[in-house]
């Protein structure tokens, strides 16, 4: 497991761009999965509500990571 956690490290470090942009797909996935999750069960009539909700949930997400990142780590 080392050697696997070694080689990604390495890779990360010669390959930064191809790693940025597949952490840029992940983020841009969640959200977007998120978003319609939200559409189609928690607001389903009420899109501009089911948008503020998404805004506002992750607003709260990114406080709480960097609370987190900044306080705990």
């Amino acid at each position: 497991m080392a050697s696997l956690i070694d080689k990604l490290s390495s890779f990360g470090e010669h390959h930064q761009l191809l790693v940025a942009l597949a952490v840029a797909f992940g983020i841009v996935a969640v959200t977007w999965g998120t978003e319609k999750i939200l559409e189609e069960y928690v607001l389903p009539k009420k899109k501009p509500y089911s948008y503020f909700v998404a805004i506002g949930g992750g607003l709260a997400l990114l406080w709480v990571t960097k609370h987190f990142i900044l306080h705990v780590l």
